[in-house]
């Protein structure tokens, strides 16, 4: 069991030269479900006061209340890892502006052999500024495919497929990225080393 208290402050030099103060409270548990299923949770609310100084900006002081979650989900058997997990919370972003960014992603790791492991990762997104005046709504997901293949006790070789996308509520189009990554990971004693 955790209890905590928060408190910050931001200031953006940007074109709308906004400030925020937060103060709010959280509280959160780990529990063992069953033997082999772990949850964990931390979740609160923050009051958020933002004023924006340009003149140029045209709008009046906002109130607003921020909500904090973070979350998971973890089970664990003799060759299969899975987890998901949850997160909603508000922080800067790069236009100046408190943003609400709200995850959800899931993990599932599985031993096919002694030597191979495959890896599955999906993630979803949704960002909007806490200003509910202001219109700038993104969504996103990534997916993520692997294979590691342990050469030596100290060499693995590593495939990954990656694919992005995102779209903006406000704006015309979207975007999406597709990569492959070959990996050969040296880790003596413990220490990785990629190439």
């Amino acid at each position: 069991m955790q209890l905590q208290l928060y408190a910050s402050n931001y200031e953006a030099d940007s074109f709308l030269q906004a400030e925020s103060d937060s103060y709010g409270l959280r509280g959160g548990f780990e529990t063992a479900l069953t033997e082999r299923l772990q949850l964990n949770v931390l979740a609160g609310a923050s009051r958020v006061e933002t004023s924006y100084h340009a003149p140029i900006a045209n709008r009046s002081d906002e109130r607003d209340t921020a909500t904090f979650v973070d979350s998971s989900l973890n089970y664990s058997s003799e060759r299969s890892r899975w987890s998901v997990h949850f997160s909603s919370d508000a922080m800067p972003s790069g236009d100046g502006l408190l943003s609400v960014n709200n995850r959800i992603s899931t993990s599932w790791v599985y031993q096919l052999s002694q030597r191979l492991e495959s890896t599955l990762r999906a993630l979803y997104g949704e960002n909007e500024a806490l200003d509910d005046r202001i219109n700038n709504k993104r969504n996103y997901a990534n997916f993520e495919a692997s294979m590691l293949y342990q050469l030596t006790q100290e060499l693995d070789f590593i495939a990954r497929y990656r694919h992005r996308e995102q779209d903006h509520e406000n704006r015309s189009g979207s975007a999406d990225s597709d990569a492959l990554f070959l990996t050969l990971r040296y880790s003596p004693n413990g220490v990785k080393w990629s190439r």
